[in-house]
Formats: structure tokens, sequence, C-alpha cells
């Protein structure tokens, strides 16, 4: 499709990128990333955007993840124009991103919603809440 060298050409490509650069401590590659994506017609996924908040988080971005979760998943709408829910791993790295911050009410106003919203919590969205009550202030 006339792609440069080493650009991802799937949407499973442009994820499995965005999280491998989240663990190599490269976030603002990540966000990059997602935007080439979007600019090469490729409209993000749940998974995308988990990937990147994921991202944000592990290296110190908390407020970003948590802005990006509110912009796609309560905004309405992503680069594609339809309407994506957040999941149970969405939710999760959100509770991830307000353990970083020290944000433990939330974390727990985020589980609230989770459930009511019929997301069924996992061991990842436990696990994160658990660790947002740990590192209350």
């Amino acid at each position: 499709k006339g792609q440069k060298e080493g650009t991802p050409g799937t949407v499973t490509e442009f994820n499995n990128e965005i999280s491998r650069l989240g663990k190599a401590g490269q976030w603002q590659e990540a966000l990059t990333t997602l935007e080439t994506m979007q600019n090469a017609g490729f409209a993000p996924t749940q998974v995308s955007y988990n990937a990147l908040m994921s991202a944000l988080t592990k290296n110190g971005q908390w407020k970003q993840s948590i802005d990006l979760f509110n912009r796609v998943f309560r905004g309405g709408v992503d680069g594609g124009g339809k309407e994506l829910k957040p999941d149970s791993f969405s939710y999760a790295a959100a509770l991830s991103a307000c353990a970083k911050g020290r944000k433990w009410q939330k974390a727990f106003s985020l589980f609230d919603e989770m459930e009511k919203a019929g997301v069924e919590a996992n061991e990842f969205t436990y696990s994160s809440l658990m660790t947002a009550c740990e590192k209350s202030d």
C-alpha cells in the first residue's frame, strides 16, 4: 500500500507495536504510533487504546492515561467515528493509572462505574484497585 518500510500494516500490528513501545519505555513513540495508525486509515480499537493507556501508566504518564480513558471511552467516539465501550482491560488500565497517581477515590469511582456498566471484574481490575488502595496517602 505504499507504506514505509517497517510501518505496521494491520490493526493488530499497530497494537503490538504500541504495546512493545510501552514496555520499552518509549511512551512518546507509542502516542506517535497511534497517530500514524489513524493517519494510515486504521481506526484504533479498544485494544489500541488499552495498550496506549498501559504504555503511558508504565512510564509515569498516569494523568495522560486517565485523560485518554475519559476522552476515548467517555467522549463517545474514537478517531474512526464509532463509539467504543471500555472493557475490563480498559478499566484495569485506568485503575492502574489511578494507583500510580495515588488516586484511590477515583479508582473506587471507576470500579463502581465499571460494575454499573455491566463490565465484569477480573484479576487485573481487582489487582489494580487493591494497588490503588495500598498506595493511598
